[in-house]
């Protein structure tokens, strides 16, 4: 088994905060919301502290999420993926989320301000998913 960087991160925005639509004349742009360019911004922050920001690893990987939300309210387990994801991606920790080949989430006990353990590992000769386009000669 490959070593495993375990590492922990503020809680993120929910997905819903994430992007947000702008309207620029007579289209619409997406943009990234206030509370997703904090947490962003915190999650680099917090990286740059623990030295794994700029690792850009490469490999494929297989990552464990441990959240520990801030209350008892309910929280779909999937909401928080996108804001830690594209924060590591920004800290330049992988090269891309699309790197992430198996993904583990369980919903822990409530921590005040709520936090995510955050688990990491290269798969040892995981084949690489072949894009349709790939796949043509």
């Amino acid at each position: 088994m490959n070593e495993i960087i375990t590492f922990h991160l503020s809680w993120p925005p929910t997905v819903n905060h994430w992007h947000n639509p702008m309207k620029m004349g007579n289209h619409v742009r997406i943009i990234k919301g206030k509370k997703a360019r904090e947490y962003e911004k915190l999650a680099c922050q917090e990286m740059l502290v623990l030295g794994l920001d700029n690792k850009m690893i490469k490999e494929d990987l297989e990552v464990w999420l441990e959240l520990h939300p801030p209350t008892r309210r309910k929280t779909d387990i999937d909401n928080r993926t996108k804001g830690i994801f594209d924060s590591l991606s920004a800290a330049r920790f992988w090269e891309d989320d699309c790197q992430v080949k198996k993904l583990h989430i369980e919903m822990k006990d409530v921590i005040k301000g709520g936090k995510v353990v955050v688990k990491v590992a290269k798969l040892d000769g995981a084949p690489r998913v072949q894009s349709a386009s790939e796949g043509k000669s």
